[in-house]
């Protein structure tokens, strides 16, 4: 008698292969940091490990006709919607706020100069790859340390 995984799992085998999930990324929880100003110093030090993940992804535009934020679609200055997904083992819980960085963006390095914030986690019951929305307003570019 034959013995197949589920139909998810089969799923997430193809398409969580490199070839599909060609870009790598860094996710944030900035909660895990802590921020402590010195009077005597006039500065901020930072202290704590905010990186949740570091691995493979697929960082796909959502091409859906509607806006984000009540933005016009066609507007250059307006946030971008954004789906990543990664494997589905890789990490419980990605929360409103954390923050994403694609540090190798496969065939679009231009992915790269980009942050990205986490705007929604919800996945189906049948969860294949972990997914995720993001948005990033494509006129601010961070400076990388």
């Amino acid at each position: 008698m034959l013995v197949f995984d589920s139909w998810e799992q089969q799923i997430a085998n193809v398409s969580g292969l490199a070839e599909f999930q060609n870009a790598t990324i860094t996710i944030y929880d900035p909660s895990l940091l802590t921020k402590t100003y010195s009077y005597d110093t006039n500065a901020y030090t930072v202290t704590g490990d905010a990186v949740v993940y570091e691995g493979q992804a697929r960082v796909q535009p959502n091409r859906s006709a509607s806006a984000v934020n009540s933005t016009p679609v066609d507007d250059p200055s307006s946030a971008k919607g954004i789906i990543v997904q990664i494997p589905s083992a890789e990490v419980d819980v990605i929360s409103r706020g954390f923050q994403v960085q694609v540090t190798d963006g496969g065939r679009n390095p231009g992915l790269e100069t980009y942050l990205f914030t986490v705007v929604a986690d919800v996945n189906s019951s049948h969860m294949a790859s972990h997914t995720f929305e993001c948005v990033v307003n494509v006129e601010q570019k961070p400076e990388w340390d």
